[in-house]
């Protein structure tokens, strides 16, 4: 069985170079190609806010203008508070304020991507942390949800431990309720 022993590459292999880089140095490499590729991504393929972003936006607006923010609107989204004070930093802007606001929703999504590697390296190994961040890349809905500016809810960091307990107890009694069947099986 000698063709299923490992050996190690041999010296002077672009496989051997690329072992020989330091793993922070290769993760600090990573991270630039991937904040380089959303600038890119940025700049080539102009999106918008959506309709929650948008609506914190104007929010914000409001609030620099002096005015209560009009929650109140019809058909209006759920406010986060902490997305109108955003609103209201980056309404400063003026008309480049959606396109400041997708620039740092990129921007999150990247550092969400760090993260995980982070979280993956330092709890397990890098390669744990690699396959993490790359997960993370492949979920397309995330990147989507970041070029348009979404954001669902911001949670506190000292509240994110009863908001996962919340929703994993009503996890716990969630039942599925299948409609009854109409029919037999197949007679065969």
């Amino acid at each position: 069985m000698e063709s299923a022993t490992l050996t190690r590459p041999r010296p002077g292999t672009p496989l051997a170079r690329l072992r020989a880089v330091p793993e922070p140095l290769a993760a600090r490499a990573a991270f630039v190609v991937l904040c380089a590729g959303a600038a890119i991504g940025f700049l080539v393929y102009p999106t918008y806010p959506n309709y929650d972003s948008a609506y914190s936006l104007l929010w914000g607006r409001e609030l620099v203008h002096g005015t209560l923010p009009s929650f109140d609107a019809y058909r209006a989204p759920t406010e986060h508070p902490l997305a109108v004070a955003a609103g209201a930093v980056v309404s400063l802007f003026g008309d480049a304020a959606p396109r400041v606001w997708l620039a740092l929703v990129i921007a999150c999504f990247c550092g969400l991507v760090a993260g995980m590697y982070r979280l993956g390296r330092t709890a397990f190994t890098p390669v744990v942390g690699l396959v993490a961040a790359l997960l993370v890349l492949s979920r397309l809905d995330y990147p989507f949800l970041a070029a348009r500016g979404y954001v669902d809810e911001v949670i506190e960091a000292r509240k994110t431990r009863p908001k996962l307990i919340a929703a994993f107890r009503m996890l716990a009694t969630k039942r599925d309720k299948n409609p009854p069947k109409k029919h037999g099986n197949i007679p065969l």
